[in-house]
Parts: structure tokens; C-alpha cells; sequence
């Protein structure tokens, strides 16, 4: 076998026919309260999936009076949670195409079978505004659920946009099932977990990852709205405390802002086995500074667990079992094997497969890869090889019959012929003592290599210095900047091309000021 290519093996038997046979299921072997929702100001609504159901029947009964009919788009435009949950499943048992967004749902045309919108109020244009999920919630339930296929779409995901414009990927009942029924047995997850998520329920990684997989297991899920958490990263080891969470996850910049709160407190920790870290690229000196720092309150050595996924895959499909030997290496850490159902390969800029250890493009295939975009998108023809594989975006290699993610197009520095990440060069300038971690930046701007990064002092050269010596490079020009100046994905990548221009004309307005 090729050794540039991992094969997860058969895709797992599925026991239900469509995402609609989750809540129901759920519902008769659950019976006690199983869902918590803590919004943005720490207010907790607990509810038992048989009160989701019922919810969801009643939204769904709204739906389908306002003419709402099987496979029309409903976009989904709400930022609380506790009516984004109803409003979703409702789509779900009706047989509806659910589309989340956080954005300006006005730029979504109904030519292109954006039809319906359910939201706090109105948009300018765009979908056609059916009311608030309290207004669709007032009648009677509707329990004609949806019967289908696992070939119907079941969402529209949007990509982070962290390489240009956002992008909606198309995600079938099949994708979604089979991800979560793969992620299940590979974790060794039942339906004794507690699992916590504090990223939107309108991203793939909070709604397909956690809150369906959830739902496919009938365990206890907690969902914080992510602005709580970013008020203060300590929260989230509270709310790990205080509800047993057996299963979390959190992306590198998230690690290191609750590694950074650890001393404040006291917790218990002893059955948080799996932390999921991915979103962003993986640092060993994060996960060794998030495990050092929760060693204290009984977090197990082993318990986070780097891993890899995209929209375009319904969430996190590879995985790996860490132990703390393999974080010696603070460049990359390996994100392990993929699920079953799934593969990967690495080839060349020809195309041709690549060698042992030879970082090359990533390219993944499988049940739960989705068979395209929305809308006609170019990468419909782009994207996908004559022979059935999504080209990611990412660069990665194979060694030991294990996947490593190196970097990705988004981060790609070509400089005199090589290839350089900036995720590497913001790692390197994160580290300095006067600089915040969480706001730096590297990017080319024709041709020449900038550095951007908030801090404490503006100390040019000891950034130059750090990498000259890391990565053998120049610094062109160093920028201190406000932390509002850093744009980023709702994952925390940073958003370098808006951050170009933003550096561009700050120093503009520096030069005009003096």
C-alpha cells in the first residue's frame, strides 16, 4: 500500500434512515433532562429531548402552514440558541434543507431557491421572512415527520472563509450520519457522556460535530454560547466542572486562553478524558501548556486529542489518541488516522502521490465528503480529481502511517522558492513576552514578508530577531496594532488578507498623522 495514503476502512452500518429518526429516538431513550443551553449573558435552559421534540413539532406545524414544503431552503438567521434548536429540527423532521448563517441573510437570493427565512425580524431583502420561532412555535405540533433517503440534503454548511469569500457546502443526511456513527466508535463515546461545546450551533463544528452526534447517542450535551466564554475563558472550565463533562473540544488559541485562567480557580476535571483540539492549526507547546496548567484538577495526560476535519467533510474526521512523548516536536503534531468510511492521501503539485515524510496537498474521499457546493460554485470542477477526491486546501505529510497537517493554502508563504506557513511565524512571535498570543500576523504584501502583532511594547527588533533565527527569514516590516485590527474566523484563523489591508492603511494614516 502506498504509504502517502491512509484508508480508514468500511464505512460504518447506520441503524436510522435519516437525520428525522435522531430526535424521536433520542426522545424514547432519554427521558431525563439532556440538553443545557447557556447564553451569551450565562443564563442556563435546560430541557429534555422530548421537550426538543415537541418544540421542534410546533415550529415544524408553523413551517409547513406558512407553505413551507419538503427540500425548500429555510435560512435560519438566530442568535439564540435556544430558538436556533427548534427552528433546525423542525427543518430536519419536515424534510426541509436547513440553512444556518450568522451573516446578513439579505445577500441570499430566492432565485437561487432561497426561499424562507426564519429570524428575530426581517431582512432588507433576500428570503422570504415567515416570523420568529415563538410566532411558528404558537400551534398545534405537527408530528408527519420526514421519511428519505440518505442521499437528500439535510444542510447548507458555510466554510470559515478563511482563504477568500465563504463558500456553502451541501451536506446530506448519509454525510452527517455517517461522521457522527465513525466519530463514535472511534472515540469508544456511549450514551453515558457529557459532552460541551462552546462554539455556534450555526457552525459545522458546534452543530454537526457535537450537537448531532450528541443527539445520535442520546447522551447529556452543553452547548455555551461562545461570547460567554470569550468574556472570560475561565467559564469554560467551570462549566466543565460543574456539569461533568466527559467530552469537550477547543481550538488552539481556546487552549491557550483557558491554560492562561487556570490559576484562578478550583475545578474537577477527573472525567474530561477526550478533548478534541482542532479548527486551527495544532501547537505542541499549547497542548503541553493546556495539560500542565489542568494537571492540578485531575485532567488526565492523555486527554486531548488532536484532530482534523472541514465543513466539506461534515466536521472532524481524522483523530489521534496523544500521548505526551509525541509532543517533543513544536513545529507539527500528528492529527492521527482518519474514521472509518473515510481516506486521505497526500500527492504532489503534479498530482502524483507522495512519498514517506514528503509534505505534499491533502486530499480526502469518503461517506461523510461532501459531493459539492451550492450555487454553482466553481470548485464544483476544481476542487474534486477525476477520481472522486477533495482537494482540501491543506498541506500535510504521512509518516508512520499517521496524518500530519503542516499548513494550508490560506497560510502558504512562498518566499524565493519555499514553502513557509505563517501559522509557524505567529507561533514563533507569540512566544515573545511582550506580545499577545492570540493577535499576530504574517503575510506577504508584494513580495515582501510582514509581521503584525499586539503587545505590550513596540520592540521591532526583537521580533525581527526571533524570525531570523526560527525560520532563517527577514522581517521586511514589523507593525504594532490595535486588537480590533485583527480579523478572524469564528474558529479564531486568522483572516490574513483583510488583515493586509487593514496593516496597509494604518500605516498609511501613521504616516499622514506624523
Amino acid at each position: 500500500m502506498t504509504t502517502s495514503v491512509i484508508d480508514g476502512g468500511p464505512a460504518p452500518a447506520l441503524d436510522v434512515s435519516t437525520l428525522a429518526d435522531l430526535l424521536p429516538r433520542a426522545a424514547s431513550r432519554n427521558r431525563g433532562t439532556a440538553v443545557h443551553l447557556i447564553t451569551a449573558d450565562g443564563v442556563t435552559t435546560s430541557l429534555s429531548y422530548s421537550d426538543l421534540l415537541d418544540a421542534a413539532s410546533r415550529v415544524l406545524g408553523g413551517l409547513r402552514l406558512a407553505g413551507v414544503r419538503t427540500g425548500d431552503r429555510v435560512v435560519l438567521h438566530l442568535r439564540d440558541n435556544r430558538d436556533f434548536l427548534p427552528a433546525f429540527w423542525a427543518c430536519v423532521l419536515g424534510g426541509f434543507i436547513a440553512v444556518p448563517t450568522s451573516a446578513d441573510p439579505s445577500g441570499l437570493r430566492p432565485d437561487r431557491g432561497y426561499l424562507w427565512l426564519v429570524a428575530d425580524a426581517p431582512a432588507r431583502s433576500g428570503p422570504q421572512w415567515i416570523g420568529t420561532v415563538r410566532g411558528l412555535a404558537a400551534g398545534s405540533p405537527d408530528r408527519r415527520w420526514f421519511r428519505g433517503d440518505l442521499d437528500d440534503i439535510a444542510l447548507l454548511a458555510t466554510t470559515a472563509g478563511s482563504t477568500g469569500a465563504p463558500k456553502t457546502v451541501l451536506l446530506s443526511h448519509g454525510n452527517i450520519l455517517s461522521r457522527s456513527a465513525a466519530t463514535i466508535a472511534d472515540n469508544g463515546l456511549d450514551a453515558t457522556a457529557v459532552t460541551f461545546n462552546s462554539m455556534p450551533l450555526d457552525h459545522v463544528g458546534g452543530l454537526v460535530m457535537f450537537h448531532l452526534r450528541d443527539v445520535q447517542l442520546a447522551c447529556t450535551q452543553v452547548h455555551a454560547h461562545r461570547d460567554w466564554i470569550l468574556g472570560d475563558p475561565a467559564r469554560w472550565l467551570d462549566i466543565a466542572d460543574h456539569h461533568r463533562a466527559t467530552v469537550a473540544w477547543g481550538t488552539t488559541s481556546a487552549l491557550d486562553a483557558i491554560a492562561a485562567r487556570a490559576s484562578a480557580g478550583l475545578w474537577d476535571l477527573r472525567r474530561l478524558a477526550y478533548v478534541m483540539n482542532g479548527g486551527e492549526p495544532v501547537k505542541a507547546r499549547t497542548i503541553n501548556r493546556f495539560l500542565t496548567a489542568l494537571a492540578p484538577f485531575g485532567l488526565p495526560g492523555d486527554a486531548v486529542r488532536p484532530g482534523w476535519g472541514m465543513s466539506e467533510t461534515a466536521a472532524g474526521v481524522v483523530d489521534h489518541r496523544l500521548s505526551r512523548a509525541e509532543l517533543h516536536d513544536d513545529r507539527y503534531v500528528p492529527v492521527g488516522r482518519p474514521h472509518a468510511g473515510v481516506a486521505v492521501r497526500v500527492v504532489d503539485l503534479r498530482g502524483d502521490l507522495a512519498g514517506e515524510n514528503v509534505v505534499g496537498k491533502l486530499q480526502v474521499r469518503g461517506a461523510s465528503v461532501t459531493t459539492g457546493y451550492a450555487d454553482g460554485h466553481p470548485d464544483n470542477v476544481t476542487a474534486f480529481t477525476s477520481d472522486g477526491w477533495l482537494d482540501t486546501g491543506d498541506f500535510a505529510r504521512v509518516s508512520g502511517g499517521l496524518l500530519t497537517v503542516t499548513g494550508s493554502t490560506a497560510d502558504a508563504l512562498w518566499i524565493d522558492g519555499e514553502l513557509h506557513h505563517a501559522h509557524e511565524i505567529e507561533s514563533t512571535v507569540g512566544e515573545l513576552p511582550f506580545v499577545d498570543r492570540r493577535f499576530v500576523g504574517a503575510f506577504l504584501a508584494d513580495g515582501s514578508l510582514i509581521v503584525a502583532y499586539h503587545g505590550t511594547e513596540e520592540n521591532e527588533s526583537a521580533v525581527r530577531a526571533a524570525v531570523l533565527a526560527a525560520h532563517g527569514l527577514h522581517a521586511d516590516r514589523v507593525v504594532l496594532l490595535p486588537p480590533d485590527a485583527f480579523p478572524k474566523t469564528r474558529t479564531g484563523k486568522p483572516q490574513r488578507a483583510q488583515l493586509r489591508e487593514i496593516t496597509t492603511s494604518f500605516e498609511e494614516s501613521r504616516v499622514r498623522h506624523n
